[in-house]
């Protein structure tokens, strides 16, 4: 996702914002104000999708360098059925913005303010959507995506074995500020369809949007071939 797609979301709020000041009335339901979540969430799949299949591209195109190989196939049902639940996945989005900023509006009718204040208090957190989460999605799902062409080129090509790698600096979670430790699972070796265990979850890939956000947001970690 880039900041454009951002922008676009936000600016939706942005209109309904100013009719919000024009009418100069009581507080209107948090619907009336919001974002359409369904269509937002197109939005997403519309700038994020085109972007993940790259990068399952990318990851192969990894992997066929690393082992001189030329067998990678994206049209394949397994991979076919995965980017359909990356778009199931990338559609639901912007539900976390949309619950976020109802509360935000909610609060404000608890709290007796004017509408202008309940608008001025969405525009407060405007740049928390527009740079920081925007820019930490796009990090979570093209590492994830990277790894998982990574993985299911490896496969193509006939291997067996896969390997958790970090990237050996100070970020790698280490424990300490979570439940989740990927220095423990710096170089663990699984089958190629195991999963991986030693961060304190079961993860296919660093990555695996079936972690939890904890344990794969902003992961920086990659899958090598154990062969």
């Amino acid at each position: 996702m880039n900041r454009d797609l951002v922008d676009e979301i936000i600016s939706n709020l942005e209109a309904q914002e100013k009719a919000f000041y024009r009418a100069k009335a009581t507080v209107p339901s948090a619907q009336s104000v919001l974002f359409d979540v369904d269509e937002a969430g197109k939005v997403y799949v519309k700038e994020l999708l085109p972007v993940i299949k790259d990068t399952v591209d990318a990851g192969a195109s990894r992997v066929l360098a690393e082992i001189g190989g030329d067998v990678w196939d994206i049209g394949r049902p397994e991979v076919v059925r995965w980017l359909e639940s990356k778009e199931l996945q990338i559609s639901t989005l912007p539900k976390t913005m949309h619950g976020e900023l109802r509360d935000i509006i909610q609060q404000g009718v608890e709290d007796g303010v004017s509408a202008g204040e309940i608008a001025q208090r969405i525009q407060d957190v405007r740049p928390d959507y527009e740079i920081y989460k925007a820019e930490r999605t796009a990090r979570t799902e093209t590492q994830g995506a990277n790894n998982y062409g990574a993985v299911e080129c490896y496969g193509q090509n006939g291997a067996t074995l896969k390997e958790w790698i970090t990237a050996e600096d100070d970020n790698v979670r280490d424990g300490t500020k979570g439940e989740f430790d990927h220095t423990a699972a710096h170089g663990e070796m699984v089958g190629l369809q195991d999963a991986f265990e030693a961060t304190g979850e079961a993860l296919e890939f660093p990555g695996d949007p079936n972690g939890s956000a904890g344990n794969i947001i902003q992961c920086r970690c990659a899958v090598v071939s154990g062969d």
